[in-house]
């Protein structure tokens, strides 16, 4: 195995695209792309490999951190969808925010204020529904 797969490296992304793009199902497609990346380095020999890569990414303190906070952060956020808690603020502002500038602004605001991580929709859930009380 020489490490060099030129063109061949494209497949696993492609094939992804093609997965999730057919069956609409994300996280399979992740896998079922990871699997033939895989094969295609290793040939035959792929498991031991693939096995080996995954049980050090499971055992890795950092990936076990970014899980339980995805974990804790999505509880909040079910929490406040469940107790109307977003509602409940938008409520208020509608009180103070006659303009769609002043709502505007306290959008922005409340976006810094509340902004965690890229990738959770704590921000979204409130400041879109802010965002419509103008």
């Amino acid at each position: 195995m020489d490490g060099n797969l030129g063109i061949l490296t494209l497949i696993p992304a492609i094939s992804f695209l093609v997965f999730a793009l057919v069956t609409k199902k994300c996280i399979l497609s992740i896998m079922l792309s990871g699997i033939l990346g895989y094969i295609l380095y290793y040939k035959a020999g792929f498991f031991v490999p693939m096995m080996d890569a995954l049980l050090e990414a499971c055992c890795d303190g950092d990936n076990n951190w970014i899980v339980l906070i995805c974990l804790l952060f999505g509880c909040l956020i079910q929490l406040l969808r469940q107790s109307k808690g977003a509602d409940a603020i938008c409520n208020i502002a509608r009180k103070y925010l006659k303009s769609q500038k002043q709502v505007m602004l306290f959008t922005w605001i409340c976006g810094i204020i509340i902004f965690i991580d890229d990738y959770l929709s704590m921000g979204c859930i409130l400041l879109g529904r802010i965002w419509r009380t103008a």
